[in-house]
């Protein structure tokens, strides 16, 4: 969607002097209806209701916003899409329907609204294209309060600290030689701090605490009020399974810690004496209500299966047809004269020709309840979810219940996800501690007296309602009942207990022990944090001294276990990550403060609880909760950026660019760190960072070529200087193979771009973790083979699933992208899940919207880009596997040309004829338009005018694109102070129609890069007069470089090199029948290698240029290579040469020689190798005729070929003197890193 907003007028409205007012906005702007005929093509995501989607950014703080058309241009739809409309839901009125949230906090408004309408007059269906939108925003004066409080340090940040955890919840006592043990030098002053056991709420409006919370505890110190040996400590805290009262169910239900199997405390006694348990005594006031029972639960919840690896919902039992399971639930005190509630929830998937599918499910062999399982399961559904409530009404102190499940045929499945029961007990106490509440007594102004059977047992009684403030009630004893008194207005919790039976704290673990020091919370503003996993943590540091240097920013590095401590009180959280980058963005008082980026450093597992090898856990990954749709479930780390007060889980708008690197060794780790250094290294740079790639899937009525095409479109209009190549699936040959339909030649065109460069690849289609469209036209091992180390992309996938990088046990397409260790990418843009075409489309609009952004970072262009797109879900299914700080080559400075001379006729300018020589020159300034005096290099193409070509319609209709990829003439001109000038001749194949070429500059300059373009050129027709040439160019063919010989050795991913030379230039234009400049090898002409866009001139020499062409995966053997070329008068010329490939895993030296030979002073060593590319260590061992060795020389290289540079010795010894004349043996020895190596040895004589 382009959208381009005018404000028209504003009126202000006073009401309230104090706080709020009244602004009228108008803006006016267009429907993009190319995007709606996408939404209705759509119909599983649209359902038939279009929408227009739009947002416009106050300059203030507003409260609310409503909006109207005021003004709008309709013109009548085509029949065939108004029968695609829900027409009964159409109305004569636009309705706006209008939602306010916020990004980096200032307010932004989204509004959409159904474009089309039924015409009052004529009952025509009409679409807006046009429209005047007056907004009525209720402004803010006063600034937001800050929506939390924290703490300016942690409390971890001084003294000794110990942390021990727990497993389950109640009273837990640790002994004066325990603490002692810890290391805690005071222990009478030991203090206890956790948050309890809850998980961390995923909203960003649900009280949670800042820091970690200190609670009570009671302090035991024997008849000498000394806190000494046999002494202990009690507290109170919540394990990792707490309790939710559901007032609709009328029980209990349990919830199980997404993240954590354990609860942690910390323990300290360097901060003087702490809290205590104090005691509340209400004994005194009017109970209006008494009690004996309390509401007991129990449950069974087994985590065992995630039956689509997606979002955070496991289920445990599985069952076949026929297969059934029981499940044991004591309750010893039961009170059988009330009723048993029971509540379980299940999964199933049902064939649609099963008959009938259902549990059944019987208390003490009776059938209690049945669920039936109506719905099938579809393309992306894999079961439908059930809840089962029952109730079990002569309930005895066993409850016994049996799942039979039943599926109609023997492909159903049944999932039990739990079950929760709720019963009232006795209060009973036996000796074990009880944990009790009781609903039924809560209400308005009840007071209510509590009665529990102590059995001789001396009963201690503690509130523990809030979890980190209990307190111990004053209790009386009569008549066999320890019994109290207290308002139960809201539910209360309580524990009774001995001091004989209680829990201990798990001591030993990893997990567990001294805990140094750290300040989360007092670091201070951050541009950018790192959150790495540990053994990552040295490269993380790496990074982030890179960018502190480079980009001048403020990056903090820490790892996930600080953050828990002083998030979420040890216990690993998605949520204590999003709170920790939330404390740092509240706590931002101006804009430059605010953070910005967030990289997570290491994969991720849909798996948060399993540590293990064999799982990708390495930094936790936020889950949607539904675990059963493929289209409703994800994975997203925007969760991480959501960070407003209203936000959370999927909703709200991005605050932070967000990336991770999907790294599982250390080895991967140094990969992503070298390729960011690599990519924006000034030596990587060059005219191929101005090249944009589309790549379309074919069918679908042509949406996946007709959305890039609208992309492209744009770019060509709003940013011309960039160079646009589309791969259109259908614009090739597709062929029927006995593996199904394939097109070859696309997969070696998307290698082709690869290997020659683009910025950005974008693909558009069907896809999956593995391949690349149903044809399979990219697969994982070709993305692995990519060798374009120099030239990295950055590749984006509007497509399903083409970056799952939670799946640990496979490697996602998208994460071999970044992962290839010889080239790929530098980051990807790419989908976890199942995402929707149109919604693809918006997105991926919108990111090259941003893209071009020179203030932009990665980060920032997709933070942008999701901002401006419409719907939570889908666009919460595409990440970053990359830093988001990364700065894209988009030069801010441009090159300015100037008119274009040909050398027939001054007067006409910027008019190209074949055959005519050109002149071209210009300048540098920087965006402000001031000229520069650097020095550097121009990159020149000049273009032929666009084609317009039309698919071939081989499973769709054929579609009409345009293209312009003809270059007439590539080569670089030297810039001397700012300015360039450069000459060529136009080649004989043009089209000789007169049309707008195009002329493409990028340079590359002492410190900064510049881009420009040039449009107004008409290029066609012959020129006046010609010279007259007939003679072919000059070939030199090579392998590597040009020390190369023919018939030498390489290994099998040689580079061809041929140096071009021709008087008048190379015709690189591939518009003339049969003048494509082509290589053959081995005489395959049914795999021409075509070399037109390898050509590139050489530096103020039109003339003569070099072809750099990679051969890949060559068959060992001899090969012979038939090269053919054409000048720009259509002379050609052909030459040819042998080359011996060996296998690289076994290391050749061949042609070792030294010159001179005899010598005096010095010599050096040459010879060949098969090792290029590859880092070699060299040893060179001189002996005399005796076996004696009396030199040696040693050295490390990378060569670019296969020769070596020749190795000086000066005839010296171990000690440096000259070694006696005579006849010596040397011994050369190779070795690569992977320990290949090869021996070779010769003879010189030394004459002096």
């Amino acid at each position: 969607m382009y959208m381009k907003f005018q404000v028209i007028f504003t009126t202000i409205l006073l009401f309230s002097a104090q706080i709020f007012s009244q602004e009228m906005v108008s803006i006016t702007s267009k429907v993009d209806k190319n995007t709606i005929y996408h939404q209705l093509a759509n119909k599983n995501q649209s359902e038939n209701t279009p929408f227009h989607y739009g947002t416009y950014r106050p300059k203030g703080q507003i409260k609310g916003a409503k909006a109207v058309i005021k003004g709008a241009v309709f013109i009548e739809v085509a029949p065939e899409i108004a029968k695609e409309l829900n027409v009964s839901q159409l109305t004569d009125n636009i309705m706006v329907v209008t939602n306010i949230g916020y990004e980096k906090k200032k307010p932004m408004v989204e509004y959409t609204f159904n474009p089309f309408r039924k015409n009052p007059l004529t009952d025509n269906i009409e679409m807006v294209t046009e429209y005047t939108l007056q907004f009525e925003l209720t402004t803010q004066s006063l600034k937001k309060s800050a929506t939390h409080i924290y703490s300016n340090n942690s409390k971890l940040s001084t003294g000794f600290w110990y942390k021990v955890k727990v497993d389950t919840t109640g009273i837990f006592k640790l002994t004066y030689s325990q603490i002692k043990q810890f290391g805690l030098t005071e222990p009478q002053n030991v203090r206890v701090f956790s948050h309890g056991g809850k998980q961390l709420p995923y909203m960003n409006n649900v009280e949670n605490y800042d820091d970690l919370v200190e609670i009570p505890i009671s302090m035991h110190q024997g008849n000498d009020n000394v806190f000494n040996e046999g002494d202990y400590i009690l507290f109170y805290t919540q394990g990792p399974t707490t309790w939710n009262y559901d007032e609709i169910l009328g029980m209990f239900i349990q919830h199980r810690h997404n993240y954590s199997n354990f609860t942690y405390l910390f323990l300290t006694s360097d901060l003087g004496a702490g809290e205590r348990l104090t005691t509340v005594d209400e004994n005194g006031l009017v109970s209006n209500s008494s009690t004996t029972s309390f509401d007991s639960y129990r449950f069974h919840e087994l985590e065992k299966f995630n039956l689509i690896r997606s979002g955070r919902t496991w289920y445990g039992e599985m069952f076949r047809s026929g297969s059934s399971s029981s499940f044991s639930f004591d309750f010893p005190n039961i009170n059988s004269g009330e009723k048993v509630k029971v509540y379980t929830n299940v999964a199933g998937r049902r064939e649609s020709s099963a008959p009938y599918c259902h549990f059944k499910i019987s208390e003490n062999n009776i059938l209690a309840h049945t669920i039936d399982i109506t719905g099938n399961q579809g393309e992306y559904l894999y079961a439908n979810e059930y809840s089962g409530y029952f109730e079990i009404t002569e309930p005895s102190q066993n409850i016994n219940l049996t799942f039979n499940f039943t599926g109609g045929n023997s492909s159903s499945e049944g999932y039990l996800n739990y079950i929760s029961l709720n019963a009232r007990e006795n209060l009973n106490f036996t000796g074990s501690p009880i944990l009790f509440r009781d609903a039924k007594n809560t209400g308005a102004n009840n007071i209510t007296q509590f009665k529990i059977q102590n059995n001789g047992f001396d009963i201690e009684i503690w509130d523990v309602s809030d979890p980190v403030s209990y307190k111990k009630m004053a209790v009386t004893n009569a008549n066999g009942f320890t019994q109290f008194i207290t308002k139960t207005d809201s539910l209360k919790e309580f524990v009774a207990f001995t001091h004989d039976q209680i829990f201990i704290p798990i001591v030993e673990g990893t997990d567990v022990g001294q805990v140094e020091n750290q300040n989360l919370h007092g670091i201070g503003a951050q541009d950018m944090v790192i959150v790495t996993n540990p053994k990552f943590l040295s490269h993380a540091e790496e990074l982030a001294q890179w960018h502190r240097d480079q980009d001048h920013f403020r990056v903090y590095v820490t790892i996930p276990d600080k953050i828990y401590n002083e998030f979420s009180s040890g216990c690993p959280d998605v949520a204590a990550i999003r709170n920790f980058m939330r404390m740092l963005y509240e706590k931002a008082t101006v804009e430059g403060d605010l953070p910005k980026y967030l990289l997570l450093f290491g994969d991720g597992s849909y798996d948060n609880m399993t540590q293990s090898s064999a799982n990708s856990n390495l930094i936790p990954t936020y889950q949607s909760i539904n675990s059963l749709v493929e289209t409703a479930s994800y994975v997203s780390d925007d969760f991480f950026g959501l960070l407003d007060f209203s936000e959370g889980e999927y909703l709200g708008k991005m605050d932070l660019g967000i990336g991770r690197f999907p790294v599982q060794t250390e080895e991967e780790a140094q990969l992503m760190l070298d390729k960011i250094y690599h990519f924006t290294a000034p030596e990587t740079s060059g005219d191929w960072v101005s090249k944009i790639c589309f790549i379309g899937d074919d069918g679908d009525s042509g949406t996946h070529i007709t959305q890039p095409e609208s992309i492209a479109n744009y770019i060509n209009n709003s940013h011309p200087e960039y160079n646009v190549n589309k791969i259109y699936l259908d614009a090739y040959h597709q062929i029927s193979t006995p593996s199904g339909q394939r097109f070859p030649d696309v997969t070696n065109v998307i290698n082709e771009q690869v290997t020659q460069g683009a910025l950005i690849i974008d693909y558009v289609g069907h896809g999956n973790p593995r391949i690349l469209t149903h044809e399979e036209v990219l697969s994982s091992s070709d993305v692995r083979s990519w060798t374009n180390w120099n030239k990295l992309s950055v590749f984006v996938t509007a497509s399903c699933e083409v970056g799952r990088f939670d799946d640990y046990e496979r490697t996602s397409l998208g994460e071999w992208m970044v992962l290839n260790p010889n080239g790929g990418g530098v980051a990807a843009f790419t989908t976890t899940r199942v995402v929707y075409s149109g919604g693809n489309h918006d997105l991926n609009t919108n990111f090259f919207e941003a893209v071009f952004n020179t203030d932009y970072r990665l980060g920032d262009v997709i933070r942008v880009a999701k901002a401006n797109t419409s719907g939570d879900t889908n666009k919460r299914n595409f990440s970053l596997l990359g830093d988001p700080a990364l700065k894209l080559p988009v030069p801010k400075n441009k090159i300015l040309k100037n008119p274009l001379l040909n050398d027939q006729d001054s007067s006409v300018l910027d008019t190209l004829n074949a055959l005519e020589k050109t002149t071209i020159s210009g300048y540098i300034h920087d965006e402000n338009g001031n000229y520069l005096t650097e020095n550097g290099v121009v990159y020149i193409t000049v273009y032929d005018k666009k084609d317009t070509l039309n698919t071939y319609g081989q499973d769709n209709s054929s579609i009409k694109f345009t293209l312009q990829d003809k270059i007439l003439f590539r080569g670089k001109v030297s810039v001397t102070n700012g300015y360039f000038q450069s000459e060529f001749i136009i080649p004989k194949d043009i089209n000789f129609k007169y049309g707008r070429g195009k002329i493409s500059l990028f340079a590359m300059l002492d410190s900064n890069d510049a881009i420009g373009y040039a449009q107004d050129i008409i290029i066609g027709g012959n020129a006046k007069s010609t010279s007259v040439d007939e003679i072919g160019p000059e070939i030199h063919l090579f392998m590597n470089d040009t020390t190369f010989m023919n018939g030498g050795t390489t290994d099998q991913n040689p580079i061809l090199l041929a140096r071009l030379i021709d008087e008048y230039g190379i015709n690189t234009t591939g518009n003339g029948f049969g003048h494509n400049m082509v290589a053959v090898l081995d005489n395959d002409q049914d795999n021409v290698l075509l070399l037109n866009n390898y050509y590139e001139g050489g530096i103020d020499q039109y003339n003569q240029g070099t072809v750099v062409y990679p051969m890949k995966n060559l068959i060992e053997g001899i090969h012979t290579l038939y090269f053919k070329t054409w000048d720009i008068y259509n002379n050609s010329s052909e030459a040819s040469l042998e080359f011996y490939v060996k296998n690289n895993q076994e290391a050749i030296i061949e042609n070792l020689y030294n010159y001179p030979n005899p010598f005096n002073d010095e010599t050096y060593f040459v010879f060949n190798h098969n090792m290029a590319s590859q880092e070699l260590t060299i040893t060179i061992d001189i002996y005399d005729l005796m076996g004696q060795q009396v030199s040696q020389l040693k050295q490390t290289i990378t060569p670019d070929g296969y020769q070596v540079a020749p190795i000086l010795w000066q005839g010296t010894n171990f000690g440096g003197a000259k070694i006696p004349n005579g006849i010596y043996i040397y011994k050369v020895q190779v070795s690569n890193k992977e320990g290949v190596q090869s021996t070779k040895s010769s003879k010189l004589m030394i004459f002096r």
